[in-house]
């Protein structure tokens, strides 16, 4: 389990894929994000594909009163090139524009520099979801590309991208401004 201030990262459990499978069906999440189980028959068969895929971790954002609000996680890890690609979801809205996104997100990246020994981390986001790019800027990702893509009329993607030599100086600057 790895603790912040306001939320906890903890391992998926079934249950969590079970309420995971409702937010998958709201519009307004699907529009940034899409359906996360499209590709599987079922939620569980993408829960039990998780588990045992060394390429990816997932998981489960709770506030501190134990809450489940969402989902967090890396893909596309290469072991080799040490980089992973990240996602998060806050799927209950009341939580939206709070900061929460954010500690999660500062907790994984911790946890994938630390922890997994990434060097890399990067993400694509709709150029049109301001509320996530401002939240991925706080931590630090910086916008290196933009694809021209409106497969969903969601426009263009960005391409961010936070490295392990960058976060540290940015945390050291924190810390000696503090």
């Amino acid at each position: 389990m790895l603790i912040g201030t306001r939320v906890r990262l903890r391992m998926l459990t079934k249950t969590d894929v079970e309420e995971m499978a409702a937010w998958d069906d709201d519009a307004e999440i699907e529009k940034y994000i899409g359906k996360k189980f499209a590709p599987y028959e079922t939620p569980l068969e993408w829960y039990s594909n998780l588990l045992k895929d060394n390429r990816q971790r997932g998981l489960a954002i709770e506030t501190l009163d134990g809450q489940f609000i969402g989902d967090v996680g890396l893909q596309e890890i290469s072991w080799r090139k040490r980089s992973a690609e990240v996602r998060i979801c806050i799927a209950d809205k009341e939580y939206w524009g709070r900061g929460y996104g954010t500690e999660a997100l500062q907790i994984l990246i911790r946890y994938a520099f630390e922890e997994l020994g990434l060097e890399v981390l990067y993400l694509r986001v709709y150029a049109d979801n301001l509320r996530a790019i401002r939240c991925y800027e706080k931590c630090g990702f910086e916008k290196k590309g933009r694809v021209r893509f409106s497969s969903r009329g969601n426009g263009d993607l960005l391409l961010m991208i936070l490295d392990r030599r960058r976060w540290r100086g940015q945390r050291e600057l924190a810390k000696a401004t503090g």
